[in-house]
């Protein structure tokens, strides 16, 4: 199991997401969500493991049990790049 946290704080913005993720072999790609959380950021998180898996060289399931936000520091793409980064993208 990974967790990634991003945390940037610029002069601007601030950005927040902390994913976990479960990756296991598999004989085909797949991704699950299991965490609690709002419809847009359970998909930023489903397409951040999809495009993670782009990446592997072998077929995955990846299930991404945790994610937190913050209503205020959370925009749109953090969940996407915590994802993508805790399954081993970028």
């Amino acid at each position: 199991m990974t967790t990634y946290r991003l945390l940037r704080q610029t002069n601007r913005s601030s950005r927040f997401a902390e994913v976990t993720v479960e990756v296991k072999r598999s004989s085909r790609s797949a991704v699950e969500v299991t965490a609690t959380a709002t419809v847009e950021h359970r998909r930023e998180a489903d397409l951040g493991a999809r495009w993670a898996l782009h990446g592997l060289s072998e077929s995955a399931k990846v299930t991404v049990t945790d994610l937190v936000t913050a209503q205020v520091d959370t925009s749109a793409g953090d969940v996407y790049e915590a994802t993508l980064t805790s399954c081993g993208g970028r």
